[in-house]
């Protein structure tokens, strides 16, 4: 989950775009896999045993 520096984070595009839309993410939530940063970002990274389905 991006806490700060949203806006240095590349826009959801492709697999990270529907994935987003299949699950629902919230627009702070980002695959980091498929993020590319361009400046200072401050994340927290979610445990999937505490993510509600």
């Amino acid at each position: 989950m991006v806490l700060k520096g949203l806006e240095n984070c590349s826009p959801r595009i492709g697999i990270e775009a529907e994935r987003a839309a299949e699950v629902g993410f919230a627009e702070n939530e980002r695959l980091a896999c498929q993020t590319e940063i361009t400046g200072d970002v401050t994340v927290e990274i979610l445990n999937p045993e505490e993510v509600e389905d």
